[in-house]
């Protein structure tokens, strides 16, 4: 196996998740928390209609982990701690 560079070209078009790729390339962080909310909202859906203990437990965590990055994104930041002597 060789490593290269190079992006590998697709062997189909990619359209489901290119506008959430395209969304999290973004410098804006309210816009990449706003794509992190909504996939957080469409794996809660998907979830609730889980057929099985097992998928609802896969699209449960990844509702957990898209919803706690979303939050991480519109948290204001920390204030720097100052020490005093």
């Amino acid at each position: 196996m060789t490593n290269t560079t190079d992006s590998p070209t697709p062997s189909f078009p990619i359209t489901l998740l290119a506008p959430v790729a395209e969304a999290l390339e973004s410098s804006d962080p309210k816009a990449r928390a706003e794509a992190f909310a909504r996939m957080a909202e469409e794996a809660l859906e998907l979830a609730k209609q889980a057929p099985s203990a097992e998928m609802f437990q896969f699209w449960g965590g990844l509702h957990e982990d898209f919803h706690a990055e979303a939050v991480a994104l519109l948290a204001p930041p920390k204030p720097k701690r100052r020490w005093f002597r």
